[in-house]
């Protein structure tokens, strides 16, 4: 009775309601499409924008309290005045930007209490590094020195585990928002699938209402007619949700790619940082423990580098080890783990490798660095040397905190060897300088 009643409509409104039962639909549904993913892809730049603000001072944070182990180190080794000029300046940072942080955004109740206590640890690190610039050089009680630069690292690493907690706490908000994402692109599926069951009844319709009423009609008067007709009424090209869920998808992945080069890259040399270093030594110590396996660790530290920093000034300083952290990480395999520990040392992990491959593979990179000229800028022309510490496990140390600390002591044993040098940890109850082999 209806197809009557719209076979007894002219032609024109006949035509008229069968594209409007096939297009309308489709406009509301690419309407509809279009503001629901703009409000996704709004919350997804919000929340990258509010991660990225959340941990870009965390950190930056974090590299100045790396940044600042090194000068009383030195101080005790060189015992140069200017360590105490740059830890100045470096606790004016820091102070700096725990000020900032605190008056952040991120200042909520549990990372408030985290950033606090990092404070309190910095201020009682500062103090500790004042007695430690106090001490006359040459240093009388280099033992007595050693344990109080040990407690001013563990100080420092208190603080930095306190702004890990807050890396842990913005991850869990993020996992958060992720899920109400998550969500708001389920309810946005669910209601797009409806309304493409719905619009697919209403183009079923219209195109029956032109199929008996004009296409048949037309087919049986004017084959040509047909043909357009045909050419136009069975071509139905939905609205494909697909792109809208592929765009989201985009911006997430986008956003992860993000928190783990903060997370896991050091800013300056695109190497790991100290933190993810850490992760993946456990995790090769695991590895090595279960799979009865050596893998050696080298510890690499930039000879004089404070002189160029003092020379040609720290920019020329960042060229550098952006340059030798380019030639650490080209020299390694595609399996070793190169990181930036701290300021201009850095270390390398060696799956799967004994000590004596290790010593081969630390000379080569020696080598290397020394061969290597360094542009700064203009004709201006450097080469720079490396002394690098190598320990190995099982053989040197049962953990990753001793195997640190015996390859940090051969490094140390390079540098008072002369520096330019490979040295390797051999447990001894000797002077330091005959408890190594020759570079």
């Amino acid at each position: 009775m209806f197809m009557r009643y719209i076979q007894r409509l002219p032609l024109r409104i006949r035509f008229l309601l069968g594209a409007g039962a096939i297009l309308v639909p489709m406009m509301v549904l690419s309407v509809a499409g279009y503001v629901l993913f703009t409000k996704v892809a709004g919350t997804t730049d919000a929340s990258i924008e509010e991660v990225r603000d959340q941990l870009l001072p965390v950190a930056r944070l974090q590299t100045l309290l790396q940044r600042a182990a090194m000068p009383p180190n030195d101080w005790l080794i060189h015992g140069n005045p200017r360590e105490q000029t740059d830890f100045a300046a470096i606790s004016k940072n820091i102070d700096q930007v725990f000020v900032e942080l605190l008056g952040s955004p991120i200042a909520e109740a549990e990372k408030t209490g985290h950033i606090a206590q990092a404070r309190e640890n910095w201020h009682a690190a500062k103090t500790q590094a004042a007695t430690l610039f106090d001490l006359s050089y040459p240093i009388a009680d280099m033992a007595a020195a050693a344990d109080k630069m040990e407690a001013y690292d563990t100080t420092i690493d208190a603080a930095t585990e306190h702004l890990d907690k807050v890396y842990v706490l913005v991850q869990e908000e993020l996992a958060e928002q992720h899920a109400q994402v998550h969500l708001i692109k389920r309810w946005i599926q669910a209601l797009i699938f409806g309304a493409f069951l719905f619009s697919a009844l209403l183009v079923f319709f219209g195109a029956l209402i032109l199929s008996r009423t004009i296409i048949q009609p037309i087919h049986t008067l004017d084959d040509s007619a047909a043909l357009i007709g045909a050419g136009e009424l069975n071509h139905r090209v939905p609205i494909n949700s697909d792109d809208e869920l592929g765009r989201l998808a985009r911006t997430f992945n986008e956003m992860a790619g993000k928190l783990e080069q903060l997370a896991i890259r050091d800013g300056l040399t695109g190497l790991y940082n100290k933190r993810e270093f850490d992760r993946r030594l456990h995790e090769e110590l695991e590895r090595a423990r279960r799979n009865g396996r050596p893998f050696a660790l080298l510890m690499i530290d930039a000879d004089y580098f404070k002189k160029i920093n003092d020379d040609y000034g720290h920019l020329a300083g960042d060229r550098v080890l952006r340059k030798l952290a380019n030639l650490l990480s080209q020299g390694v395999r595609p399996v070793d783990h190169a990181a930036r520990y701290g300021g201009e040392e850095f270390a390398i992990i060696l799956p799967e490798t004994s000590t004596k491959e290790a010593n081969k593979t630390a000379e080569r990179l020696r080598r290397a660095v020394q061969m290597q000229e360094i542009v700064l800028d203009g004709d201006r022309r450097i080469r720079i040397t490396v002394s690098i510490g190598l320990a190995g496990y099982p053989r040197d140390a049962a953990s990753a905190k001793a195997l640190v600390a015996a390859a940090d002591e051969a490094m140390y044993a390079a540098k008072a060897g002369g520096r330019n040098l490979v040295r390797q940890f051999v447990a001894t109850t000797s002077e330091p300088s005959a408890a190594y082999g020759t570079g």
